[in-house]
């Protein structure tokens, strides 16, 4: 008898994680589709201009999206609607260069290689902080390569994203009051 339900714990524990980890395949595969949405929507506002782009996402539904271009970067803030698969343009920004954070924040070789989850190798030791909703990183190059990608929460520490872009990203998005008429 004891060890049938001791099998039967083993069982619920394997199922447990298996969910888990069946809920974030989902949620990357989602965030990726709708990613892909949006850059495709930046794309076109951009005249199909190949920039490099860092791209965050708070529950697939609120978007910011940074470009580099030659002598400037453009702030994109984006709403879209699973449901409907409306995008809506809510704020554009132009940032002159020099700016030391997301020149810095464009560095191919400051980003992992692989996908990066709370169950990724980065956090084989735990991490000290992990809240909010979750969030969805990525950078792109000029021929679409990606680097960096992420699924997070709004609030993680330790974070493989440099904290200082990571908080500007995410405030920006956390702080944006409400998204008005298309641009």
């Amino acid at each position: 008898m004891k060890i049938f339900i001791l099998f039967q714990r083993v069982i619920l524990i394997l199922c447990v994680f298996s969910c888990l980890g069946q809920e974030e395949d989902d949620f990357l595969i989602k965030s990726r589709q709708n990613s892909n949405k949006v850059f495709d929507f930046v794309k076109q506002k951009e005249n199909n201009k190949p920039y490099a782009r860092i791209l965050l996402s708070i529950s697939d539904s609120l978007y910011i999206v940074v470009s580099d271009k030659n002598s400037s970067y453009t702030e994109r803030i984006i709403e879209f609607k699973n449901s409907s698969n409306k995008i809506k343009l809510c704020s554009k920004k132009t940032i002159e260069k020099p700016n030391e954070l997301l020149h810095d924040g464009f560095k191919w070789d400051n980003y992992q290689q692989e996908f990066i989850s709370f169950n990724s190798e980065f956090y084989k030791d735990g991490y000290e902080v992990a809240t909010g909703s979750k969030t969805y990183f990525v950078m792109v190059d000029e021929n679409n390569n990606k680097r960096g990608e992420a699924i997070l929460s709004v609030i993680v520490k330790p974070n493989p994203i440099d904290s200082k872009l990571y908080g500007l990203l995410t405030s920006r998005l956390v702080n944006f009051q409400k998204c008005s008429e298309e641009m």
